[in-house]
């Protein structure tokens, strides 16, 4: 019996350089650490997909220095909306497996989450898994047959994303499954509930260090530019920061 083709990961993003010019949630002092995040965030989503048996496809504008096993896509249509449909269309084309899109926005979005999708694919490979994040727009979508015609017309980008997506899905006829809800990181105020603990899923061990450090400029920046004071769940970096000053009142 032949083996099923395996499925494939495709990482839908502007890259580490550009996603930190297009967000700025820090200042110029910590661009260094703003661009270290989006780095880890990329690095996690392909080591996820490793560990769920997925081929991996990153699809950017081009200058991406990725591991030897993860194979390059470059954007090239105009508009967020061709860009994926585009991307999405391509990896079909060369790989015969259920195709996997995700962002590098979730830092909740692990190997289980990919395999939660896979099987609901195998129950039913015409339906299409979508993960669900908390501002209205998704950070996966899964299909194992292709599906990019019944996205043309789906409103990217904002809060009504999600919806838009299943009613078109529903109107071409695909059931539609949905993974658990998770946080991203879209502003600097879901950067300050990220660092501070408040997502849907805990924080990574290997992030801890990068966390910490995220914590502390968040909480000088807050001083430096005059902001009233930070979030009570950031507070006690205060009393760990070298300022070695209480918040202005």
């Amino acid at each position: 019996m032949p083996d099923s083709p395996r499925p494939t990961l495709l990482v839908f993003t502007l890259g580490p350089g550009r996603e930190h010019a297009r967000r700025r949630w820090l200042r110029d002092g910590f661009a260094r650490l703003e661009r270290e995040l989006h780095e880890r965030c990329l690095e996690q989503v392909l080591s996820a997909g490793r560990e769920a048996g997925c081929t991996l496809r990153v699809c950017s504008p081009g200058g991406e220095r990725l591991a030897p096993d993860a194979e390059l896509d470059c954007q090239a249509e105009p508009g967020f909306g061709r860009r994926l449909l585009g991307a999405m269309r391509r990896a079909s084309a060369v790989a015969a497996g259920p195709l996997i899109v995700v962002g590098t926005d979730s830092p909740g979005l692990d190997s289980g989450l990919l395999e939660q999708a896979l099987e609901m694919l195998e129950s039913d490979p015409s339906a299409v898994v979508l993960g669900p994040a908390t501002d209205g727009g998704i950070y996966l979508l899964a299909a194992a047959r292709p599906v990019a015609a019944e996205l043309v017309h789906v409103v990217w980008c904002n809060a009504g994303t999600l919806d838009s997506l299943v009613e078109a899905l529903r109107a071409a006829g695909r059931p539609v499954r949905l993974l658990p809800r998770l946080n991203d990181l879209d502003r600097r105020r879901d950067l300050e509930r990220w660092v501070a603990g408040r997502f849907s899923t805990p924080i990574a061990v290997g992030w801890s260090d990068l966390v910490a450090a995220l914590r502390v400029a968040l909480v000088r920046l807050a001083y430096l530019v005059g902001v009233p004071s930070p979030s009570p769940a950031l507070a006690p970096a205060w009393q760990r920061s070298p300022l070695g000053r209480a918040p202005p009142r």
